[in-house]
């Protein structure tokens, strides 16, 4: 037998994997974090060889190690990436010349055209591509031809594109099992767990201790601070001598100290075989690439997408919790709950859209919640916004009632939510063209009028907010780079010499707020209103440009320079309709803004960057555009 011959027919294997190790490798250029030693890979391999199904015949051999290794590398990595768009497929690392020379010259000459009746459908990735295209392109250029006019589909057709290539498990990242996870450890790799806001494996870590016979004096975990140093790398001794878990908590807040791990680590040659070091930590820079690379490294992050984020929570519910209620709805209702928790965090994708504030909904907070109590007290007592709360509110009402979802929609928002955040965002913007402001005003004017009126008052609260801006040493750098800021300065000066405008560019006001409030102030001097009881109303107009305004109205202002986001306005009926397909932000005509006296305001503080509450009329419930995210923005960006 040779045996020469016999291990030259298993090179394909051997490529394969070489090919694997050297992709997970290029994942550093991604996210430095994403680190891997070829010691570790080597495991990961065996761990393959050893899982995969034997066969007498080779080819079928070779199949079952090929197919058994890629998905073990696959779970592999993705178990230690954080899983979204952004780094889950890098389609460049396929590009050769000749597709290089297809996107700059063949696209650049037949542009013009291309088919507008396919740019605009819901997802072309889905129908034929248009003119030649259709035959004369493979699977991957027409990827490149996507990226190039429908960029906010490119993910959706790589998934495609992966799933049919690869198969469609290779486009579901794995659910974070932990008992596989310390199936795959060794006492010679420790456990990295890459934190993301509002996640903590140290419960579910002492649950596992406890069903592997860790529990008790057997587990070790200590905090990392300032002062834990050397009691760290005593525990650490004792735990390779006797055979110990130790769980280093929140590792990044001693960045220097972890160097000193790592040699430790290194001096590790004949731990007990029962050892395991677990070590929680936020991303950072300049975690020692030694850890990394022989470590097992786990991202404890909610999954993309609400199918997986259900996936993710079912599987940490046993049977045993299911059928520990005999009331015939318990279960729906834990369905609704674990629905209910997706959606919440999912939001949290489209940025001021879907929340005001960040919140780092968990696990916890869907396991220890029942009924009534997780919307006033888990869910509910951390929405700070009284926004938020709102949303969560009208989710209760939709979830927990008679359960009719005739339509169903993601989040309820509408596929320009969706569009809006799959579009990458762009880069730094690193051109600035510098422009002179105005080095002087005269409020001579301002200060003889007999009448304050809103824009008075706003005006000489200003005065020295750009009079410390104007001679400060900084004005250079001011003007390089806020030149945005001239048609703004322009607008001042020609109210202050013309006196109050008939239409006010609330956009342009340096703290728009601040007018708004000394518009209340005049109306409550003017006709002897009580301040604390006096409150804005608004009322969108006929009106859509400054032009068709003859005059100002005689109680309150005209405002522009509102933008709607989340919906669109409609003329003619007057009241909020569906935004069109591809608009995600429509400008809002001119707004009425009338002071009135109110029995009861209610004061909202908590809205970041909130200047005031609009009033718009609707034919439908309010809770439609409360889910949809609406609000008003005084600028497109």
């Amino acid at each position: 037998m040779d045996i020469d011959k016999l291990r030259d027919g298993y090179r394909p294997a051997a490529k394969r994997g070489a090919i694997l190790f050297f992709a997970l490798t290029e994942m550093a250029l991604v996210n430095s974090m994403y680190q891997y030693s070829l010691a570790s890979y080597l495991e990961v391999f065996d761990f393959s060889l050893q899982k995969s199904q034997p066969e007498i015949v080779l080819h079928k051999r070779l199949d079952n190690i090929i197919n058994t290794l890629t998905y073990s590398v696959y779970n592999y990595g993705c178990t230690g990436k954080k899983i979204n768009k952004s780094n889950s497929i890098l389609m460049n690392s396929g590009m050769n010349g000749n597709t290089i020379q297809f996107m700059i010259i063949y696209l650049t000459v037949n542009c013009h055209s291309f088919s507008l009746q396919w740019y605009d459908l819901d997802g072309p990735e889905e129908a034929p591509f248009p003119m030649k295209y259709k035959d004369n392109l493979s699977d991957f250029q027409k990827l490149l031809l996507l990226r190039c006019f429908r960029v906010d589909r490119v993910y959706r057709a790589v998934t495609d594109y992966v799933s049919a290539t690869m198969g469609e498990k290779y486009v579901q990242p794995p659910v974070i099992s932990f008992d596989s996870i310390h199936e795959q450890s060794t006492p010679f790799s420790p456990i990295v767990f890459i934190l993301s806001p509002g996640s903590d494996p140290a419960s579910d870590l002492m649950k596992l201790a406890e069903r592997s016979g860790f529990g008790g004096s057997k587990f070790k975990f200590l905090a990392m601070g300032q002062g834990q140093e050397k009691v760290a790398l005593d525990l650490l001794e004792k735990a390779v001598s006797w055979g110990q878990w130790l769980l280093l908590q929140n590792c990044h807040l001693l960045v220097k100290w972890l160097k000193e791990l790592e040699k430790a680590l290194e001096r590790i040659t004949k731990p007990n075989p029962n050892f395991r070091l677990w070590v929680t930590t936020n991303p950072i820079k300049d975690f020692p690439i030694g850890i990394l690379q022989k470590s097992l490294k786990v991202v404890t992050e909610p999954p993309n997408g609400l199918k997986l984020n259900m996936r993710a929570t079912y599987s940490k519910i046993s049977n045993e919790s299911l059928t520990a209620c005999p009331h015939p709805e318990f279960r729906s209702l834990v369905f609704v709950l674990a629905f209910f928790h997706a959606v919440v965090q999912e939001r949290r994708k489209y940025g001021k859209m879907g929340w005001n504030v960040p919140y780092d909904f968990s696990e916890s907070d869907f396991f220890v919640s029942v009924c009534i109590t997780f919307h006033q007290v888990m869910y509910g007592g951390r929405a700070i916004d009284s926004f938020d709360r709102r949303i969560l509110t009208v989710y209760m009402d939709e979830y927990l009632g008679d359960f009719l979802f005739y339509t169903f929609r993601q989040f309820h928002f509408f596929s320009n939510k969706d569009v809006d955040y799959k579009i990458p965002p762009t880069g730094p913007k690193t051109v600035y063209v510098g422009q002179f402001l105005f080095s002087r005003f005269k409020f001579s004017n301002l200060k003889k009028s007999s009448s304050l009126t809103a824009l008075s008052c706003y005006l000489l609260q200003m005065r020295l907010r750009f009079y410390s801006i104007f001679f400060c040493l900084f004005v250079v750098l001011f003007t390089y780079l806020f030149a945005s800021c001239l048609r703004m300065c322009v607008s001042f000066v020609d109210q202050v010499d013309e006196g109050e405008p008939k239409v006010m560019w609330l956009s342009g006001l340096h703290i728009p707020e601040s007018y708004l409030t000394a518009l209340v102030q005049a109306a409550c001097r003017k006709n002897g209103w009580p301040l604390d009881l006096s409150t804005l109303y608004t009322e969108v107009t006929q009106y859509r440009s400054e032009e068709e305004v003859s005059d100002r109205p005689r109680q309150g202002c005209f405002v522009s320079g509102l933008y709607l986001e989340g919906a669109d306005w409609d003329m003619e009926k007057g009241c909020l309709v569906r935004s069109k397909p591809k608009a995600l932000v429509v400008e809002l005509p001119i707004l009425k803004v009338i002071p009135i006296e109110a029995r009861r305001v209610f004061v909202n503080a908590m809205g970041v960057g909130l200047v005031f509450e609009a009033d718009l009329f609707t034919t439908m419930h309010i809770s439609h555009w409360v889910l949809q995210g609406v609000c008003l923005c005084l600028n497109t960006d």
